[in-house]
């Protein structure tokens, strides 16, 4: 019966942490941004006579005179640019972050039980009270194991997939000079 309630708090927890409270947490840090300079527009063109554009993420043009950033329609299209790009955010952390934190409270909800059932496995009485260590114990050594595979796994998916994104960059920059070395602009990388 202890255990169930121990189980039971950690699954609250978890619908707590991971599906109520999580995301607005990313929503509000990843909205943060396109909301700020959203509002110091609005608040301009409200109170100032000559109204001045906002962009958190300001973005020059290439090839172009810096001013030309704040005219129509380029503000317009990198602010929603700007906006779908956090919307993209916002799923991925939620997603990823949110697995990754689930397996972090299972984690914790395993050693819990195995703490709980050490506990009672002192308590009683039983004369099976040797066989019952040994089995928590080896439970708790499966728990490491399983623990140290699932962290080096998500740490070792994060490090290729930045290597990648890394490798993309360059075979693109590359591609750009050797574009540019022949007079001409080819922005697609193969």
């Amino acid at each position: 019966m202890e255990l169930q309630q121990v189980a039971l708090q950690s699954i609250k927890n978890n619908v707590f942490y991971v599906e109520k409270l999580w995301p607005y947490v990313v929503s509000t840090g990843t909205l943060t941004f396109p909301i700020i300079g959203a509002t110091f527009t609005l608040l301009s063109y409200l109170t100032q006579e000559e109204p001045k554009k906002y962009m958190v993420h300001d973005l020059n043009l290439p090839f172009r005179p810096a001013d030309e950033r704040f005219e129509s329609p380029y503000f317009e299209c990198m602010f929603v640019y700007m906006v779908w790009a956090a919307l993209i955010c916002i799923f991925n952390y939620i997603s990823y972050d949110g697995f990754f934190g689930m397996a972090c409270l299972h984690a914790c909800l395993k050693m819990r039980l195995y703490c709980k059932k050490l506990e009672l496995t002192f308590r009683s009485d039983d004369d099976n009270k040797y066989s019952h260590l040994v089995k928590v114990i080896e439970e708790q050594q499966k728990m490491f194991r399983y623990v140290t595979h699932f962290f080096l796994l998500i740490f070792n998916f994060s490090i290729d997939f930045i290597l990648l994104l890394n490798w993309r960059g360059v075979k693109t920059r590359i591609n750009m000079q050797k574009s540019r070395s022949r007079g001409k602009w080819n922005f697609i990388s193969n």
